[in-house]
């Protein structure tokens, strides 16, 4: 009966993992080397809580997960460790993706608008329809032609067989300049030439023209710069009638140009303008 509870309990011992019950020392019968039950010496309970294996599998459970290749703990609301912008992190670190910021102007590297022109601009010289830069009388008997440049706003009428001015104008500021003459025609109707000269005449389509009106404004010959010589008859006209050329550029066009427009009246073999 003895041999029978000492095997049952060494079977279950070795159900349970305990290896002291296996172990312990003789208790004098010559059975196997079981411990005697009796004997709390040795093989009490202190003993066994030394002799106890460590339960790995429960103490890992009882450990924090964490990366099981030995990394850091990765924080799901972290994304410092993964390198995905964190979306609360306004220091620019892994969330900066290089696109401007719209609220800093500066990044676009474009400039503002200043609302100034791009180019040269003539200064604006005050004259009219009213107050023309400047007014020729021509007749056969005249002195010889003359050239003038810039507004010379002369009340009395310069007297010359032919008249150069020569001026600038630009849009804006300054697009349109204003020349003034009356003829003393002969036995027939007079033939005048008007020449547009300017320093953009390759512009296509040119800004740059010259208008002759009537003294009632009406248009009577339009001339571009770059057109050449153009032959123009005044009919029916009297030394009483008053003509304007409007040199201008194209209003809005944003262009400069210097130019020269002459008008001769009686030079018949070409006018040599001297400067006044």
């Amino acid at each position: 009966m003895q041999r029978f509870e000492i095997g049952f309990l060494s079977s279950l011992c070795l159900a349970l993992g305990l290896t002291a019950c296996a172990t312990g020392a003789d208790d004098g019968d010559g059975l196997d080397g079981a411990p005697s039950m009796a004997d709390d010496g040795e093989t009490g309970d202190d003993a066994d809580d030394e002799n106890l294996p460590v339960d790995d599998e429960d103490d890992a459970m009882d450990e924090p997960v964490g990366d099981s290749t030995g990394g850091p703990d990765v924080d799901p609301d972290d994304g410092a460790t993964t390198g995905e912008p964190d979306p609360m992190d306004d220091d620019g670190g892994t969330g900066d993706t290089g696109e401007p910021d719209p609220t800093d102007g500066g990044t676009t590297g474009e400039m503002g608008d200043t609302g100034e022109p791009l180019g040269p601009q003539a200064p604006a010289d005050g004259d009219s329809p009213t107050d023309p830069a400047v007014i020729a009388q021509f007749r056969a008997t005249s002195p010889a032609p003359v050239s003038v440049t810039g507004a010379l706003f002369n009340p009395d009428a310069i007297d010359t067989k032919g008249l150069e001015y020569v001026d600038e104008v630009s849009s804006p500021d300054d697009d349109s300049d204003w020349v003034q003459f009356s003829i003393v025609p002969g036995q027939v109707d007079p033939t005048i030439r008007i020449t547009l000269e300017c320093d953009q005449a390759g512009l296509s389509p040119q800004p740059l023209s010259a208008v002759l009106l009537d003294d009632s404004g009406v248009a009577l010959e339009t001339i571009g710069c770059g057109d050449g010589t153009q032959m123009i008859t005044l009919h029916n006209a009297s030394s009483l009638d008053v003509y304007q050329v409007r040199v201008q550029t194209t209003p809005g066009a944003d262009h400069y140009d210097a130019y020269a427009l002459q008008i001769d009246a009686f030079c018949f073999q070409g006018c040599d303008f001297q400067p006044l």
